[in-house]
């Protein structure tokens, strides 16, 4: 098999243990992974891991690690990809009587359903290889698809409420899709959609993304997922290259008794959505401020000819969604709302010159546009309701979450508001 090439901070996609973890006999299960890790062939000879508060399970430094020093390796044979786990798959089905032919259904699964499959059945088998990993991981998440109807209330206002019904049904019909394909095997067990829901968030939040003979897929790296998440100027690790698994070193002087961190995502930082429905919290000071709102779209069954125009061109600079990002480090005067108002304020004869709309059509335009788009930021702000003052300290978790993630959003949205506003008053006169 060809070795993998393992990238490791600018493709994470991980789980911090903070906020959202329920780990059954901890210390026991401990105990044992680091047992199992010796075994394996992983070698961390700095570092440990250890709970600590507000942080749950990290990773700390054991004594001083110079800049250039081994935090971790990580050998390829214990790198849960899907290949790996479709061969498990396989030769427990055979175990349990199966035949070869079978198993010919296995090839229609996702990605997602050989690994959340491979989970499943790993927890069952006493015998797993990966047994003190598997045991070692979380039971219970914070992320939003385990909400219920009146924790998801305190979302009200936000599309992170929207997509998590939408990601929840999602789950629903993965799950029915792989029980479509394991029931036409012989011997299988029963999944149920609980078990399903653990596998997909394991899989979720804690999946980095590793090359294989040239393609980017998910797998599961034992150890190194228990980094927790810092903002990028607390980054302390590099990966390096190694070609037989994935070698961590410090990049600057780790002291003794520090946690260690990474960042998650490719981009070093994820924002609050994302963190909240992925990884279950959410981050007072985010460093990606990014957040989505509806677009100012509306369906219409009966379009005139400057209409269809209008839909033309919202296509042709890809913004007809019905979701559009914002983010504080968009430029007002060019950004996707102020250019999806402009397209929408577009007169015949303005759409007859086919200017460029991300910037300036004329000043009729503009204004027309900053009016409807001013009207649409009230609207969405709107349906946060009144912001609530109680002392978030004292709320459950994933309230005090949901108040994190709204109260960023409301504040990005005011400051846009008030910037649009600003430059209501200050059009230029040309045009």
């Amino acid at each position: 098999m060809k070795s993998k090439s393992i990238p490791f901070l600018l493709l994470l996609s991980f789980l911090s243990i903070s906020y959202s973890l329920d780990v059954k006999d901890e210390k026991e299960n401990l105990s044992e992974l680091m047992e199992w890790t010796v075994k394996n062939g992983i070698k961390m000879p700095n570092i440990e891991i250890r709970n600590e508060k507000d942080f749950g399970r990290g990773i700390f430094a054991t004594k001083d690690i110079q800049e250039g020093e081994t935090v971790l390796y990580i050998p390829n044979q214990v790198v849960i990809d899907p290949r790996t786990a479709i061969d498990s798959i396989k030769d427990r089905f055979i175990s349990l009587g199966s035949s070869p032919s079978d198993l010919n259904n296995l090839k229609s699964l996702s990605i997602t359903n050989i690994m959340a499959l491979f989970l499943i059945q790993q927890t069952e088998l006493e015998s797993s290889k990966w047994k003190p990993y598997i045991d070692a991981l979380p039971t219970q998440f914070d992320t939003t698809i385990y909400w219920n109807e009146e924790e998801l209330q305190e979302l009200d206002g936000s599309l992170i409420k929207e997509f998590t019904e939408d990601k929840k049904e999602s789950v629903k019909n993965n799950y029915a899709d792989l029980l479509k394909v394991v029931q036409k095997i012989k011997e299988a067990t029963k999944i149920t959609l609980d078990e399903y829901k653990w596998a997909v968030s394991v899989i979720w939040s804690r999946t980095f993304s590793v090359t294989i003979e040239g393609h980017s897929v998910g797998a599961l790296i034992p150890i190194a997922d228990m980094f927790n998440n810092e903002d990028p100027d607390q980054i302390k690790i590099k990966e390096v290259g190694e070609g037989d698994g994935m070698k961590m070193v410090a990049d600057k002087l780790i002291k003794r008794g520090e946690q260690i961190f990474v960042p998650y995502g490719n981009t070093g930082s994820k924002p609050n959505g994302q963190l909240l429905m992925d990884y279950g919290f959410a981050l007072a000071n985010p460093n990606n401020t990014m957040i989505m709102i509806h677009s100012l779209l509306s369906s219409s069954q009966d379009e005139t000819y400057e209409e269809r125009e209008r839909r033309k061109l919202l296509t042709r600079y890809g913004l007809d969604s019905d979701h559009v990002p914002l983010s504080k480090l968009d430029s007002l005067a060019n950004g996707r709302l102020l250019t999806i108002a402009r397209i929408l304020q577009m007169n015949g004869d303005e759409l007859g010159r086919n200017p460029d709309p991300r910037y300036f059509v004329g000043n009729r335009n503009e204004k027309a546009a900053i009016r409807i788009l001013l009207v649409h930021l009230r609207k969405v702000l709107g349906g946060f309701g009144d912001e609530d003052e109680e002392n978030e300290t004292e709320a459950p978790l994933r309230q005090k979450m949901a108040k994190i993630a709204k109260r960023e959003e409301i504040k990005l949205l005011k400051g846009f508001k008030e910037e649009l506003e600003f430059y209501r008053e200050n059009i230029p006169k040309k045009g």
